[in-house]
Parts: structure tokens; C-alpha cells; sequence
């Protein structure tokens, strides 16, 4: 568990390639996905639009925080996280 924890110099690395990675994905909120226009003359279109709220519950490991901040910023959705402590175990 501790080592999950640990940041060095490698680790803060790959962290910091993968938000560079999920910046440079394209921009997905605002684009048209479907679009058709109704004999009635309506133009219909799915667009893609930020989720909402995203509620992420993991082991307080400093990648999954970044990672799972990175990509509710790139999509404009609203993010709570809840790590959990570390459990303590008790010997008698």
C-alpha cells in the first residue's frame, strides 16, 4: 500500500506524461456527433455535452487524482473526490 503512495522521480513523471497526454486529446464538449434534418423541416443534433458531475471513490494514490481531475477539466464536467484513508489495523 505505502509503495502506491510513494512519488518519486519516475512516478511523477508518468503522472505528469499522462495529463500532458490528456491534454492534448481534442476538445469533446460542443461537438456535433449526429445531426439530420426532420421532413418537417427541424434540424435535429446530438451534440456532445459536459456529464454533469462525476463522483470518483478510489485509494487515495496521487495518479488516479490526476488523472481523474485531467479528464473532468478536458471535459468540462464537475468532479467530487473521495479518497478513502488508509485503513489501520489494530495488533493485539
Amino acid at each position: 500500500m505505502l509503495d502506491r503512495l510513494a512519488l518519486d522521480h519516475d512516478r511523477l513523471a508518468a503522472i505528469a506524461d499522462g495529463a500532458r497526454a490528456i491534454a492534448a486529446l481534442p476538445d469533446p464538449v460542443g461537438e456535433l456527433v449526429e445531426g439530420r434534418r426532420l421532413p418537417n423541416g427541424l434540424d435535429v443534433r446530438k451534440l456532445r455535452v459536459p456529464f454533469g458531475v462525476v463522483a470518483v471513490v478510489y485509494e487515495g494514490r496521487p495518479n488516479v487524482t490526476i488523472d481523474a481531475a485531467g479528464l473532468c477539466l478536458k471535459s468540462a464536467t464537475r468532479s467530487c473526490c473521495a479518497a478513502r484513508p488508509r485503513r489501520r489495523t489494530r495488533t493485539p
